[in-house]
């Protein structure tokens, strides 16, 4: 059973209300281009998979995608960001036996959470870096929330 309002993606990024910022889309394949990601992404819109969320995130071993629903600079389609992911999971990688051409579904998206969690924590714990690769708006809207898996669909 779906949850009004809840993202229907493997991770939701809760802000500190409780409520949806992000919906994470894990995807376990590499050299996922831009047409591609947006062919996913009008897939995952069609199931309604943001919810109440305003950002929709596909994160694969190498490249991170992030689009703003309320971003009205550019067509909808567009992501308001494509960033290299390879040197964000890189040191992940190097301190485990996983390959990023050959990592589960599973493993990444244990991976990305963490990621996420830390995303969480910028700007709060002096240890953590806000990270500039990614959309303010979005470090701004997780800082202090909680990413979490979604209930089974």
């Amino acid at each position: 059973m779906s949850v009004v309002g809840l993202p229907n993606s493997d991770i939701i990024v809760l802000d500190r209300a409780e409520r949806p910022v992000a919906a994470v889309e894990v995807v376990a394949v590499t050299g996922m281009d831009i047409t591609l990601a947006k062919r996913w992404r009008e897939s995952l819109m069609r199931h309604d998979v943001l919810g109440d969320a305003r950002f929709l995130l596909i994160v694969t071993p190498d490249r991170i995608y992030v689009w703003d629903r309320e971003d009205a600079t550019r067509p909808a389609d567009d992501p308001v960001a494509s960033i290299d992911a390879r040197p964000i999971f890189a040191p992940i990688f190097a301190r485990t036996s996983l390959v990023p051409e050959r990592i589960s579904g599973e493993a990444l998206e244990l991976l990305v959470s963490g990621w996420l969690f830390e995303i969480t924590l910028a700007g709060i714990d002096p240890g953590v870096v806000t990270p500039t690769y990614l959309p303010a708006d979005l470090v701004a809207a997780m800082r202090g929330g909680l990413p979490t898996f979604a209930p089974a669909h």
